[in-house]
């Protein structure tokens, strides 16, 4: 079922729900710990309450983010709060938050208030999933307790639980820049390594008799499952839970089954329950990453003998990672924009460490209540996670560690695989028509590239993005770009907004001036409010701007940002201009009172929090919608 036949379903709660009216609904997936900060607690809603106030059935799905005392799964909560639509983003390019959640079949968030709802606790007996979650909160505060440190703990919270909430921006990005952020989430090494441990722990019983084997798959799938459970069910977890189980399954009855057959056996398995997950970045590329591995590590492991067993057990590891990152990397770019040349170093050290990690962190929560043992592990821990951490820092930080601003198109993603997939099957069949097929194929890719080299030579445009609060504007001339903002814009909101619009059209070199502050190149000037850029012009008008001009202006458009003392027709009268752009700095007050004059003037208007990003092409001399 698509997002929109999702929404288009008659009992779907947003039909029926009225601001001010109730929501009753029942807790998915609860928050991890009480406290000051938002925690997210997913609701499936129940029932809404009417015009009428009659209650009646309804279903769907509620993204909340709620603080202090924080339901848990199962629990029932009468809401009355404002729920809002999850909006598509507002600046060309940047990341589709609204459709990332409806591939999970949520549309609709709310902040709630302690005063916004009322809790009623489950009182039946709990189910497997309440005493998982139960269970898995109880694991996350030991170790907080044992990880002072809040690197340390959010990183083994993350391997050995799979929470992820506790990572902070800056961690989580040196981990994705050195090539490693694959071992944050729990997935086929974190199961594997589950497995491999009952499997040494169960060596001791009888393989003679069919009883003691069947009951020895039993105690493995239920070891595997129960920490994939206690993980929060992340699809690539399950996804290889689901592998393993027909692995193991296999052996008991005496077959073995070939490693694609498996993979696509878990692959129909899991869409069926969820067809949704097909669209999840995890699982695409988790499956693509097991493809590449099981096709091609051997092969390239072979390539290359080594004598020594040390270099040997890290050629074996460096070949692991070439296999995934080979079939991974068109996917990487088409959804990062960006590519860890330095993969092989942080896999050298990050693969052996969460084996260590995992093993340390469930041995940890089995023995901390041990007096001394419990906080020699934790200080253990602590000191290996820190590590690790300071390694993926300084690997992110090393000149070339990567290749970012890289950007490809859907269609570009195909004709990667579709290249891959050509030199591989010539190396193995050896026949000149594949290499025929893969050289045509790269041709098209080099075409490609240099189409968009061209386009992006000549391009002239000036966007002005939507950040709520503040003001960023960008003048594209070719690969370089003049940035204007004001002093308060945090490079993260900026990145946010602008990051993947700069990459998408290419832009290598950039300058960076404050709002109200002078510069003069060849593509134009900016000077006491004024801006022009080629034959475009543009009055930005805020607080501090001064209207007694000496002469009737005439531009292009008028900016409006912050809250200007002055009223439109202070200001529209003394001058001629096509258009009114509204920026996001301003009040709710000062945006209203801007677009009524202009409509009633008959002025176009772009409201930057209701129209999104201004986005102005010189070459085209129009607006353009991306």
């Amino acid at each position: 079922m698509s997002r929109q036949q999702v929404l288009d379903q008659p009992g779907h709660f947003s039909h029926h729900w009225k601001p001010g009216a109730g929501v009753l609904a029942t807790v998915r997936t609860g928050g991890a710990a009480a406290g000051d900060s938002w925690e997210q607690v997913l609701l499936d809603i129940v029932a809404v309450e009417s015009e009428t106030g009659e209650w009646r059935p309804a279903e769907g799905r509620l993204l909340t983010y709620q603080r202090g005392t924080l339901p848990k799964q199962g629990d029932t909560l009468l809401l009355r709060c404002r729920i809002n639509r999850i909006t598509s983003p507002p600046n060309p390019l940047a990341f589709d938050y609204a459709r990332y959640m409806g591939n999970r079949g949520i549309f609709h968030q709310a902040f709630v208030r302690s005063d916004e709802k009322l809790l009623y606790p489950f009182r039946g007996r709990p189910g497997i999933r309440r005493q998982a979650e139960q269970l898995r909160h109880r694991c996350l505060r030991i170790l907080n307790r044992h990880l002072s440190n809040p690197d340390a703990f959010a990183v083994g919270a993350a391997l050995v639980l799979g929470y992820r909430e506790a990572l902070e921006d800056e961690l989580r990005d040196a981990y994705a820049q050195s090539g490693a952020i694959h071992i944050l989430a729990v997935s086929g090494l974190h199961v594997g390594l589950v497995y491999l441990a009952f499997s040494l722990g169960l060596r001791w019983l009888p393989r003679t008799s069919t009883v003691w084997r069947v009951l020895q798959v039993l105690i493995q799938l239920a070891g595997i499952w129960g920490f994939v459970l206690l993980a929060g069910l992340p699809p690539s977890a399950v996804r290889a839970a689901t592998m393993f189980s027909f692995f193991v399954i296999g052996r008991v009855l005496s077959r073995d089954a070939s490693v694609y057959n498996i993979l696509a056996a878990a692959a129909f398995c899991m869409l069926i329950i969820d067809p949704r997950l097909l669209f999840d970045v995890g699982f695409q590329l988790s499956y693509a990453a097991v493809l590449g591995i099981v096709s091609w590590q051997g092969s390239i492991y072979r390539s290359l003998y080594l004598s020594h067993p040390a270099f040997d057990y890290f050629w074996k590891l460096i070949s692991v990672s070439l296999a995934a990152q080979l079939a991974t990397f068109p996917l990487s770019l088409y959804y990062f924009n960006q590519f860890p040349l330095l993969f092989w170093l942080s896999g050298l050290i990050a693969v052996p460490a969460a084996s260590l990690i995992l093993g340390g962190g469930i041995s940890l929560l089995l023995l901390s209540e041990a007096p001394w043992l419990g906080k020699a592990i934790g200080q253990a821990l602590q000191l290996l996670i820190s590590t690790v951490n300071a390694s993926m820092s300084w690997i992110s930080a090393l000149p070339g560690s990567r290749i970012s601003g890289l950007w490809i198109d859907a269609w570009v993603l195909a004709l990667w695989y579709a290249l891959i997939l050509a030199v591989v099957l010539a190396f193995y069949r050896r026949r000149g028509n594949y290499w025929v097929l893969a050289l045509g194929l790269l041709l098209m890719l080099l075409l490609y590239r240099a189409g968009r080299r061209w386009f992006a030579l000549v391009q002239r445009q000036l966007v002005v993005y939507m950040v709520s609060g503040h003001s960023l504007i960008d003048l594209l001339d070719g690969y370089s770009a003049i940035t204007i903002s004001d002093s308060l814009l945090g490079r993260q909101k900026e990145a946010y907004a602008a990051e993947k619009f700069r990459w998408y059209r290419q832009v290598t070199k950039r300058k960076t001036y404050r709002v109200g502050e002078t510069f003069k190149n060849h593509s134009g000037w900016y000077e006491q409010d004024l801006l022009q850029f080629y034959h475009f012009s543009l009055l930005i008008l805020g607080p501090d701007s001064k209207t007694d001009w000496p002469r009737e202006l005439e531009v292009d458009a008028v900016l409006i940002r912050g809250d200007p003392a002055f009223r439109p027709e202070q200001v529209l009268s003394r001058l001629r201009c096509r258009q009114v752009i509204i920026d996001a700095s301003c009040s709710f007050r000062t945006a209203g009172r801007w677009r009524r004059y202009c409509d009633n003037r008959h002025l176009r208007v772009h409201d930057l929090r209701r129209d999104g990003a201004f986005v102005f092409d010189l070459n085209r001399k129009s607006t353009i919608h991306l």
